[in-house]
């Protein structure tokens, strides 16, 4: 029995790119993008395109926590459609009722003919380890090409995990929550790059509102300070008038 709705092919050299390790919601965004893209040329849509609303993608990406039901913000699904323009991986138009989205390369992906056999990629494998040493002139095996860069991978923290670690500070009642929504909303990234410490950026906030609590308590000093100047001046006036009009008086 043939199983229903069709197919989409999926590269297994995917896990070698960068796309691979983008944050969570913008990887569930792509595939469920992939996924419900037209296959065909379909009345206005083309093949690989797809119209769709903010609220669409948050029914299709929607969770279960116990009975609660949870969605991606609409902050988040607009902030991960433009990394994946920014990666080029898609095109997007505005419209009346919602967004045009076309998968770039949609026909190069899903086309079994632009892929190799798995027949094929064990003998490229086998030539390219045979042909990847050769042998220097003490007859020692040399490594040929380059070592492939380590690549560091980031899970974003537990939410009870940011609000130990925030207790642990002593910062106030709340931070945890905001800091948490703030970097989930901007994929845990810190500028334009992957944040690699998320207690480092805890740490980052928490001086950061400590230190504007102090600023306002600083200014509220001022005015204290500056009323009770401008009351002892007033008084030493009022003390200055009293003895002139009683000298003039005597």
């Amino acid at each position: 029995m043939k199983i229903p709705g069709g197919y989409i092919l999926q590269p297994r050299a995917w896990d070698e790119s960068d796309a691979a390790h983008f944050s969570p919601v913008v990887r569930e965004i792509w595939f469920w993008l992939l996924r419900n893209v037209s296959h065909k040329d379909y009345k206005s849509c083309k093949r690989g395109e797809g119209f769709f609303t903010l609220k669409d993608m948050q029914d299709g990406l929607s969770w279960s926590v116990g009975y609660r039901r949870e969605t991606y913000s609409k902050p988040q699904l607009t902030k991960s459609l433009r990394r994946l323009r920014e990666e080029n991986m898609i095109e997007t138009t505005k419209e009346t009722r919602g967004i045009r989205v076309t998968i770039n390369n949609y026909e190069r992906y899903q086309n079994p003919e632009n892929y190799e056999s798995n027949g094929e990629r064990n003998t490229k494998e086998m030539r390219r380890k045979r042909e990847g040493h050769t042998i220097d002139k003490n007859g020692k095996n040399v490594q040929e090409g380059k070592k492939k860069r380590k690549r560091v991978t980031f899970k974003p923290p537990d939410l009870n995990d940011v609000s130990d670690y925030f207790a642990e500070l002593g910062a106030a009642e709340g931070e945890p929550g905001r800091f948490y929504d703030y970097y989930t909303a901007n994929g845990w990234m810190v500028g334009r790059n992957k944040m690699k410490d998320w207690k480092a950026a805890a740490r980052n906030w928490v001086a950061r509102d400590q230190q504007r609590l102090i600023n306002n308590d600083h200014g509220n000093d001022q005015t204290v300070n500056e009323k009770s100047g401008t009351d002892f001046g007033a008084r030493n006036l009022e003390r200055l008038e009293g003895l002139f009009t009683r000298s003039h008086a005597s």
